[in-house]
């Protein structure tokens, strides 16, 4: 896997993160990945600075796993995979983006 590859696909993941979060009708995840990492996104984003993107990030995953149980992997598996380079990583880069997305939106 190439540096440029991964960046691409965290910009991507990223970027599902910013339409799940504000979109008034998302796509649901499409993968065990987005629906793992968009969990994961709703239970870091700060409660008090995102109470309504967290919900909504939280539920997507949530729902998703929901039909695929056997899919739910630890938020440790999350990062051991790759997924994400850590918790806090994402949670700093996902709420970069929704300020831009908020300021894009106003």
């Amino acid at each position: 896997m190439s540096f440029t590859g991964a960046r691409d696909r965290w910009a991507q993941l990223l970027s599902r993160c910013v339409e799940i979060a504000y979109a008034p009708d998302p796509r649901p995840p499409m993968d065990q990945r987005e629906a793992c990492v968009f969990r994961l996104a709703g239970m870091v984003l700060k409660p008090m600075s995102y109470p309504a993107e967290r919900r909504r990030l939280y539920d997507a995953g949530e729902a998703w796993l929901a039909q695929h149980p056997d899919q739910r992997v630890a938020p440790g598996v999350i990062v051991q995979r790759g997924w994400v380079v850590s918790a806090p990583w994402l949670r700093d880069s996902l709420q970069h983006e929704l300020e831009l997305a908020k300021g894009r939106r106003t």
